[in-house]
Formats: C-alpha cells, sequence, structure tokens
C-alpha cells in the first residue's frame, strides 16, 4: 500500500510559497498543510486559489507567542494524523532534497519502520543575487558550502523531521518530535543528539547520502536585509545583517543541483496552481 505523505509549513508574508509547495509535489509528496500566520501580502489569496486545484489544506493562524510554531505543529500533526502516514514539518524556505536514484516514496518505504527521519540541514548562499530573482528560486540558490568546513557552518548540524504522526508524542521544537521509537537517517543510521544543545541539533557529522535539507536560508542580499530586521517571538537573538554576509562568503562554494534538477515539473506544477511560471536559469 502507498505511504501518503504531506508536507506542513507555517507561513507569513511567503511570496514564494507557490514555488515550494509545487516543488514538494513535484518530488512526490501527495498534500501540503499550510498554516498562514497573519500574511498581509496576498500570500493567503494565492494560496486558497492554489488550493481550487492542487491538495492544499489551508488555515489561518494568529499566534504572537514565543512557541507559535511548536503549538502549530502540535495542533495539526494531532488533527491529520489519521489521513497521512508521514509528515514532513518544514519551513518555507527549506526543500527537501533527495538523490537522483531515489525516489521520496522509496525513501518512506525503506523506513518504514521508523517513526521520525532526521533530514540534515544544508546551508545554502545568496549565489551574488542582490535583488530577488526573477527565475525560480531552486534554479537562481544553486550554490552551498562544502559538506565539511572545520566547523563554519554548525547550522549544518540542525535538522528538520519526517514523521509518521500516529507515533508522535508532542513536538518539542521546530527540529525535533518525541515519538514513540527512535529517529533514523535517511540512510537508516542512529541519530546522536548534541550534548551541547539537545535534540534537533546532531552530534555527528551530516550524512547527506540519502536525502537532507536544502536550506535556502540566505537568498538575496534583499532577503538577507529583511531576515536582520525581522523580530520573531521564538528568535531571542536574531542575526544582524553582517553575521548573514559573513555566512554567505562561504556557502557558495559548490553548485548542487539536486533541487534544481526538478525545474520543468515545478513550472508545471505551478501551471496546475495556477501560479506564475518564473523563466528559465541563464
Amino acid at each position: 500500500m502507498k505511504v501518503t505523505a504531506a508536507i506542513c509549513v507555517v507561513v507569513k508574508n511567503e511570496s514564494r510559497i507557490l514555488e515550494h509547495l509545487a516543488y514538494h509535489f513535484a518530488i512526490g509528496f501527495d498534500a501540503a498543510i499550510v498554516i498562514d500566520n497573519g500574511s498581509t501580502d496576498g500570500t493567503f489569496e494565492a494560496l486558497s486559489h492554489a488550493a481550487k486545484h492542487r491538495h492544499i489544506r489551508l488555515h489561518r493562524w494568529g499566534d504572537d507567542t514565543k512557541a507559535f510554531q511548536i503549538t502549530a505543529f502540535n495542533v495539526f500533526r494531532h488533527a491529520y494524523a489519521w489521513e497521512f502516514d508521514r509528515i514532513a514539518f518544514i519551513d518555507a524556505d527549506e526543500y527537501i532534497a533527495l538523490p537522483a536514484s531515489l525516489t521520496l516514496p522509496q525513501l518512506l518505504e525503506a523506513r518504514s519502520d521508523c517513526p521520525a527521519i532526521a533530514l540534515p540541514w544544508h546551508i545554502f548562499g545568496s549565489a551574488g543575487y542582490e535583488e530577488d530573482p526573477k527565475i525560480l528560486e531552486i534554479e537562481a540558490f544553486r550554490f552551498r558550502n562544502e559538506p565539511f568546513d572545520d566547523g563554519r557552518t554548525p547550522q549544518n548540524f540542525h535538522v528538520k523531521s519526517i514523521v509518521d504522526p500516529k507515533k508522535v508524542l508532542r513536538c518539542i521544537n521546530p527540529h525535533y518530535f518525541e515519538v514513540r521509537g527512535e529517529y533514523r537517517l535517511p540512510s537508516g543510521g542512529s541519530v546522536r543528539w548534541s550534548d551541547t544543545h539537545g535534540p534537533g541539533i546532531a552530534y555527528q557529522v551530516p550524512d547527506y547520502s540519502l536525502g537532507k535539507i536544502n536550506h535556502l536560508y540566505l537568498r538575496s542580499l534583499t532577503q538577507m536585509r529583511l531576515r536582520a530586521s525581522r523580530t520573531r517571538p521564538d528568535v531571542p537573538s536574531p542575526r544582524t545583517f553582517e553575521s548573514l554576509m559573513q555566512l554567505d562568503l562561504h556557502s557558495n562554494e559548490v553548485e548542487d543541483c539536486s533541487s534544481s534538477r526538478w525545474a520543468p515539473d515545478v513550472r508545471r506544477e505551478l501551471r496546475i496552481m495556477g501560479g506564475a511560471t518564473p523563466g528559465a536559469a541563464p
């Protein structure tokens, strides 16, 4: 029997969210659970239109407390526990990437015996873009850091989770869920959590061989300035623009097409959803 899978994402003023959803439909997810936390830029309206054409479960959410994402993940994990076999809890700038030799159904079937899969982050840089690109962001931002860079990018030790919602006890933080059983890597290996930071941040060097999160954390300089100016109740010490620029210095070292190879499929999905279809990368 086919494993049914959905992504779950909380958004606020995410103008690129249709591309994000189109990508995850293209790689094999059956549905998207989208929680809009007070968008004012047309994001909710665009999602409402797309939901007429694709399996998008759209919910309004108005929570400005520190634990807004944890609360949302707990509520909607429970609400959809009996509809989907697996739910991936990710952010709107995170793209699940698999090797060309592996499909999403194959990964989920291979790890069907574990309640949670830990997908490690891989930080991608700005690729030199000062303004937001007019092409798909998976094509624009296709440069990342080296996998093992002597600790220059500790963010790569963070993970995001694909869980069996029926085996989740609760969401502890946006990266980690308490489950009945043990977390596994996509390869099937065990996960050891950081002694310093705890669950959600791995102790071991990231294993990207059978799956990862391509995290478009920096995007353009415009987005870096916006990130630096944005305050979030769950982030007590937001990054400065200078620190983001420093991170970007060594986040454009290797071209990685593990997400951009899906661009034709993403454009097709965008046409189905009635979203804009940006041109091809130069």
